[in-house]
């Protein structure tokens, strides 16, 4: 078990938080590779594991109920194949997640092989997601639907 970065907490009473873990099963079969979302409800002091689920991608919660997965199918790093996977949604802490039906999904910007390196919501409706290259080229995407649809970021030189 190893920690997917720090602990989130939130702003409605500082209390409330979670821990994203991911399980490396000791046989490295990657079908037994799982996520699972610790939440506390008393600043840390005590944390109750959820469910895990059979989810590796990068994640974002708003609170400690209501978050995102992005879940690619399993490819390789160098591959210049299409990625695909899916956005993943949660509103009861990681308990359960349903699959979001998107018009214009992730996968759209994965075609020749990029992942999705960071997820990032500052709400229920609008977030970012960072996607990179073989070539550790980037580019910003964006949603105002809740991951609905996505559009990438075309950026402006300015002299």
């Amino acid at each position: 078990m190893q920690p997917i970065g720090l602990p989130q907490f939130f702003p409605a009473n500082g209390k409330n938080g979670v821990l994203v873990a991911r399980f490396t099963p000791a046989t490295g079969v990657s079908s037994n590779f799982s996520t699972i979302v610790y939440k506390t409800y008393d600043a840390g002091m005590t944390w109750r594991a959820t469910s895990p689920v059979k989810f590796l991608g990068v994640w974002s919660f708003v609170t400690a109920n209501k978050g995102w997965i992005w879940n690619p199918e399993p490819h390789n790093s160098t591959s210049t194949a299409p990625v695909h996977g899916i956005l993943y949604q949660t509103n009861d802490g990681g308990r359960s997640w349903i699959s979001l039906q998107t018009t214009i999904g992730l996968e759209t910007y994965l075609t020749h092989g990029q992942d999705i390196v960071q997820l990032d919501f500052v709400n229920n409706q609008c977030g970012w997601a960072l996607e990179r290259d073989q070539n550790n080229i980037t580019q910003l995407l964006s949603t105002s639907d809740g991951g609905k649809t996505w559009e990438a970021i075309k950026a402006k030189v300015q002299e």
